[in-house]
């Protein structure tokens, strides 16, 4: 295999893509992030990098909160716009038709329209360089019911998220069969039905391993992303 090597960059793509909503009343605005990610599993943070030329970034910096919204792929032209247009020159809400919804721990407003909003307070301030890393502790998440499968988790074929490459869009992929190996996630997940009715104490320790935010996955396990497919609209230049 033929390796071309190449200086330092931004090369960690795909990444997700989300409308981050900040600020409070008239001044309340959309940002569209893909630099964004889960930092901690206890207490829950999720990361986002803004740069401080951004109008959003002193929102959040001076507001101390702001919300993670998860759009779909029907929303990615909505998204792009967000992350083309300044919130000085533009109400975002209005032009592309987004209702401001309230929230539970935060007074930010949540965007109704996107199926999973996750509400943050900020924590942390890292600055980076060309970027500052917001860390925001998650006090409260909405999940809309249209998107849960029947054992109330979310269905990523329903909820329907979309990738940003670096370049352009795309669509999340289809499921990866995996083969049952010992060990690994899958296994686990579904061996625990099977070790509770042998080994009782050892389903019951998985279980508070799991629920107390340690991870039943073996450190060494390698896992792999679902394939996308492209789609057609134009990439965001908000990063």
């Amino acid at each position: 295999m033929a390796k071309q090597i190449r200086e330092p960059g931004t090369y960690l793509y795909p990444l997700p893509v989300v409308l981050v909503s900040c600020g409070l009343g008239d001044e309340a605005n959309i940002i569209t992030l893909s630099w964004v990610g889960t930092v901690c599993s206890a207490p829950p943070m999720v990361g986002i990098a803004v740069r401080p030329s951004r109008h959003s970034h002193h929102l959040i910096r001076d507001g101390g909160e702001f919300v993670v919204n998860l759009p779909t792929a029907d929303q990615a032209r909505a998204a792009d716009y967000c992350g083309r247009v300044s919130g000085k020159d533009a109400d975002k809400w209005t032009a592309c038709g987004f209702t401001r919804a309230a929230g539970v721990r935060v007074r930010v407003p949540l965007i109704a329209e996107c199926p999973v909003n996750i509400e943050c307070r900020l924590r942390h301030t890292v600055p980076l360089g060309s970027h500052d890393l917001f860390i925001g502790e998650v006090v409260a998440v909405h999940v809309d019911e249209a998107v849960l499968d029947e054992g109330g988790r979310v269905d990523f074929a329903r909820l329907a998220p979309f990738l940003y490459t670096g370049r352009d869009y795309r669509r999340l992929g289809e499921q990866l069969a995996l083969p049952e190996v010992p060990g690994t996630f899958f296994y686990l997940r579904r061996a625990v039905g099977r070790v509770s009715r042998v080994w009782p104490w050892r389903a019951r320790r998985i279980a508070s391993r799991s629920s107390q935010g340690y991870s039943t996955v073996p450190k060494h396990m390698d896992c792999s992303c679902p394939l996308p497919q492209a789609m057609t609209t134009s990439p965001a230049r908000a990063i």
